[in-house]
């Protein structure tokens, strides 16, 4: 049984442990600075809901409040072995880019995934389709 247990701390830890050891260790950051929850607003903010809410603040918090937590997380000088910051940070990172609009590739409509056409036209088929007056002769 003592096998069973030593696989057990290898486990993903549950969501109530996840959010726990991201508030302690944010506290942990934040606490020894006098004022830094007024500094850092945002930072601040998504403490008190993730105590409050859990994880699910970050489906339902605007997308502006989560990119100034993110910036606001990511200006602090966190411990590489801080796996429950860098945890949060990943998780604020993941949000922001589900939510983000999926970008064009192409901007002109010309273009298709496979192909092109390209034609060549004249002066004066360029002054028919933009409806200006073709130059008189000098």
């Amino acid at each position: 049984m003592g096998d069973n247990n030593a696989a057990d701390t290898t486990a993903k830890p549950t969501e109530p442990t996840r959010i726990q050891a991201m508030l302690s260790s944010l506290g942990a950051l934040l606490d020894p600075v006098p004022n830094a929850r007024k500094v850092l607003p945002h930072l601040a903010a998504l403490e008190t809901d993730l105590a409050r809410h859990g994880l699910f603040v970050l489906q339902g918090a605007p997308m502006q409040a989560l990119l100034k937590a993110s910036e606001e997380l990511a200006s602090l000088p966190i411990r590489p072995n801080d796996l429950a910051l860098q945890d949060l940070g990943t998780l604020l990172l993941g949000e922001l880019e589900s939510r983000s609009r999926p970008r064009r590739q192409y901007l002109s409509t010309f273009v298709s995934p496979d192909k092109l056409e390209v034609s060549e036209g004249s002066h004066t088929d360029f002054l028919a389709l933009s409806n200006l007056p073709e130059p008189k002769a000098r």
